[in-house]
């Protein structure tokens, strides 16, 4: 037995290994590198928000991004964020690369949260007598993107509700004008549904989707913002100021404040689409905008520094649509330094496989199909090549993660942290 009274047993200290008693401190040349660093961007700051009107081509624009990521710089990945994301990208890349047809459109609110990785090349603190240097530095940016319809952003729909009354259930308007219904039948629940002309048969009377609110505050919350306008669509439908118009209004009256100027603090990419439509590319063409980009098909593009003097080409020439009274309006409430144009093809030129190369006298990837019933469809004729899809993307990331390290150190926008100062 163990005698109460003797002093409890000192812990054994194990003796150090021989080596290690021996061994003074690291040499420098053995001290362990210092980790790689990481630009870690929080995801309130780096919240993109897209909007348009229907048919303006936003479910293609982000079913092209994916592909434009994997046939651009291999430095750059782009992964789904969530289940429903990660379909997204599998489901519409196949829809356009394999099966060479358009995504479906959008028929309720989308909210998808994807993942890019990459690394910025940012400059190296030096001394004063050494040449500058720089160094790469991973970035990890969450990317959340809203791809509502964009039937809810008609400037018409909450006029003419309020106007008429409308009670659940119910639809107003005129036959062929814009239709708005709340609720489903017997007026159950789930907000607000906007839509224009008719809504299809299959679609009526269901919940709706998210409210109208809920998306403009999405976007007046969002740090950068992709406005995509479609000028062949405008010359058709003359319906995209419509459609603009409300929603720059209600992103105003929520945004926060910024804290260097009466803009609003958003980070705006203006994407006009459509590039490889006849009537866009030869108004780039005639005016001089074009240059070759691209070494291996030479492709032609417009090049960003020159896009907004193409959109204001774009919008003399048409004498028909309302697009320049959208120019206005981004003028007014955008910062020239925290906008840039974009002239954007998600589907790109066609390329001929037995040339290899662009030909400008048959450059169309699209092909219309006649089917039995006697309706038509568009089909891609080769493989999907976009053009300045990724750049408006690469601008904003840029962009907000500039602002972010500003704002750490000034102070950053008055209001909520929703945005991004310039």
């Amino acid at each position: 037995m163990t005698d109460p009274s003797a002093p409890p047993p000192v812990p054994a200290v194990p003796p150090a290994a021989p080596e290690a008693a021996d061994a003074g401190p690291p040499p420098p040349e053995a001290s362990a590198a210092p980790p790689e660093p990481v630009e870690e961007v929080r995801p309130g700051r780096t919240s993109i928000g897209i909007w348009g009107a229907p048919a303006s081509g936003k479910t293609t624009f982000l079913a092209a991004l994916r592909i434009a990521m994997s046939l651009g710089d291999p430095g750059w990945r782009l992964d789904g964020a969530n289940d429903d994301s990660t379909a997204f990208l599998a489901y519409s890349t196949d829809r356009l690369s394999e099966q060479r047809m358009f995504p479906h459109a959008t028929q309720s609110s989308e909210k998808l949260s994807w993942r890019l990785h990459g690394t910025r090349q940012v400059r190296k603190r030096t001394k004063w007598y050494r040449p500058p240097a720089r160094r790469g530095v991973t970035v990890r940016v969450n990317l959340d993107f809203v791809d509502p319809p964009g039937r809810l952003f008609d400037s018409r729909a909450g006029a003419e509700s309020a106007a008429s009354g409308t009670g659940s259930g119910s639809v107003s308007g005129s036959p062929g004008g814009p239709r708005f219904a709340t609720g489903g039948p017997g007026g159950s629940s789930g907000g607000p549904r906007f839509a224009t002309g008719e809504p299809e048969s299959s679609r009526r009377g269901e919940g709706g989707g998210r409210d109208r609110r809920e998306l403009v505050e999405h976007l007046a919350a969002c740090g950068g913002l992709i406005l995509l306008l479609d000028p062949t669509r405008e010359r058709e439908a003359r319906d995209s100021y419509q459609f603009f118009n409300r929603t720059i209004l209600e992103i105003s009256q929520r945004a926060p404040e910024h804290r260097d100027d009466h803009y609003l603090p958003h980070h705006l990419a203006v994407c006009i689409t459509k590039y490889d439509h006849l009537w866009v590319r030869d108004i780039a063409r005639r005016g001089g905008y074009e240059s070759v980009t691209d070494p291996d098909f030479l492709f032609p593009a417009v090049h960003a520094e020159v896009a907004e003097r193409f959109f204001e080409e774009l919008c003399r020439a048409d004498g028909i649509g309302n697009i320049d009274a959208i120019r206005r309006e981004i003028r007014q409430h955008f910062s020239p330094d925290r906008t840039r144009y974009f002239v954007t093809s998600a589907v790109g030129f066609y390329i001929d496989p037995r040339t290899g190369k662009f030909d400008d006298e048959n450059y169309s990837n699209l092909v219309r199909r006649t089917h039995t019933d006697g309706s038509t469809t568009m089909h891609l004729r080769g493989k999907v090549r976009p053009i300045n899809v990724m750049e408006p993307i690469m601008w904003l990331v840029e962009r907000l993660t500039q602002a972010q390290a500003q704002a750490g150190g000034a102070g950053g926008l008055r209001g909520p942290a929703s945005g991004s100062g310039g």
